[in-house]
């Protein structure tokens, strides 16, 4: 409604308010280019009937006059009604054409009128301003002379133009034009009546448009609302769709791309839940048990008591390791941890991490390939982190060789890091999913060492380094996972 109130407030002053404006500008514009050509023709051959052409082209007069009052060249296309008719003759006084003998005799008496006389003495002054180099060129507006008093309808307006030229051979002359500027009464009442119409045409086609769009825009909008309130109450199902409007299919595909993502997300919640609840259980299990054992059957049997205490404080650590993973991974998704970089010995960081591994360290195969010092910058407990876990997942899913191979190399700028399994390897449609926050591949296996965890904080930490990182893996013959520093 507001644009159809711009639409017909711009219309109301175009063709209302600046019409009259509008029109006498357009109309000085139109004489000021025909006195241009009129000048630029003035004294060639054929000016006569190019000059003829042009008044009766555009409904005007002209009259050229020499510098001693005579007329040069004349036509009236207007008749009685303009100001050369009136004004300007054949005969002259008072440095001014009179009323030609043969003018009819409405324009004798015209000539006593007061309105004539105004206007002769207005042109006098604009021709002796142009002799005598005063002015160049004038515009003025006159009323018609033969407009009756009171009555308004049948009176104009007339535009007079005037200039002086100075012709290359020497001459001097004096050009007049002429012409009407026509009431626009009548013309405005009609514009008025059919606006009245248009008002009420807009105003219809405004408010059918309006209910129609809203209408095609608002419906599926109140489908995506709908469906958007079943997603935050945990129903993934709801399909979003667009309406064809090429905004909304975007916010639908992008409404149907975070559902399937909240769905996948709320089943690997789940099974994160259980995972850890599994390995919850278990130790919590094995300590209950074995402190029964050591309070009733164990008795001052010193040797079944330090048995059953490493496994107490066995389980305990891996409690303890589940506890870390989990609040690692929360203090890293909310933001809360920053890095503390310093320059370090890598070399001696992945020794000291085999150590970590104690009993299988023996049980296993490490093998490092590296020089015997290289230093790099980076945050390093937390790398350290990086490489316990990518061992400990190497560890899990080692081959029968049970062989973990790491190889540090360093380049110009950067130091590639590999740690290198000969187990089972990763399927390729799963490479992409193990990075993923409480991902678990179908083929796990309950680590012997870790949480499950591991391999997400591993993205974490090295996203937050600027590092690359990646893995290779062939199923059945190993993988190979590999940072830069």
């Amino acid at each position: 409604m507001i644009y159809a109130a711009v639409i017909l407030a711009a219309l109301w002053l175009l063709q209302i308010v600046f019409l009259d404006n509008y029109y006498k500008s357009m109309k000085q514009s139109r004489l000021l280019k025909a006195g241009q050509l009129v000048t630029a023709k003035l004294g060639q051959d054929d000016f006569e009937s190019f000059a003829e052409n042009l008044a009766f082209e555009n409904n005007m007069s002209i009259e050229v006059l020499s510098i001693d009052e005579q007329s040069i060249y004349s036509i009236d296309t207007m008749g009685r009604g303009s100001i050369i008719g009136v004004v300007f003759g054949h005969q002259y006084y008072s440095g001014l054409p009179a009323v030609p003998p043969n003018a009819p005799d409405e324009g004798k008496d015209a000539v006593k009128s007061p309105s004539i006389i105004q206007m002769k003495t207005t042109v006098q002054r604009y021709y002796q301003q142009l002799i005598n180099g005063e002015i160049t060129s004038f515009t003025h507006v006159f009323s018609s002379p033969f407009q009756k008093s009171g009555d308004k309808s049948n009176g104009s307006e007339m535009l007079l133009w005037g200039s002086i030229v100075n012709t290359a051979q020497g001459d001097r002359y004096v050009i007049f034009l002429n012409a009407n500027l026509d009431p626009l009464r009548s013309t405005t009442d009609i514009l008025k009546s059919q606006l009245l119409y248009i008002i009420l045409f807009l105003i219809l086609t405004a408010f059918g448009m309006s209910w129609f769009i809203s209408r095609r825009l608002a419906r599926p909008i109140t489908d995506i609302t709908e469906s958007a309130k079943r997603l935050a109450e945990g129903d993934y199902t709801p399909n979003f769709q667009g309406g064809g409007f090429e905004e909304i299919d975007h916010l639908a595909e992008t409404l149907n791309y975070a559902a399937a993502g909240l769905s996948r997300v709320e089943g690997l919640r789940r099974e994160l839940v259980a995972n850890v609840s599994h390995d919850l259980r278990t130790p919590l299990t094995m300590i209950k048990a074995y402190a029964e054992m050591m309070r009733d059957l164990t008795g001052d049997n010193k040797v079944k008591r330090e048995e059953q205490l490493t496994v107490i404080i066995t389980e305990t650590d891996r409690l303890s390791a589940l506890v870390s993973d989990l609040l690692d991974i929360s203090r890293i998704e909310e933001g809360a941890q920053t890095l503390q970089c310093t320059e370090y010995d890598l070399v001696a960081q992945v020794q000291e991490t085999i150590t970590q591994f104690g009993p299988l360290s023996q049980e296993y195969s490490f093998i490092v390939n590296a020089p015997d010092k290289v230093i790099v910058n980076a945050d390093r407990d937390k790398v350290g982190q990086v490489i316990h876990n990518i061992m400990t997942n190497a560890i899990n899913y080692s081959g029968d060789d049970k062989k973990i191979t790491v190889n540090i190399t360093p380049n110009d700028e950067k130091t590639l890091v590999e740690i290198i399994d000969n187990g089972e390897g990763i399927p390729p449609e799963e490479i992409e999913r193990i990075w993923e926050r409480y991902y678990r591949a179908r083929f796990h296996k309950r680590p012997t060492t870790g949480t499950g965890l591991g391999l997400s904080i591993v993205k974490s930490v090295l996203t937050m380094h600027g590092a690359r990182f990646g893995v290779k893996s062939t199923v059945g013959q190993g993988s190979n996972f590999w940072f830069e520093l």
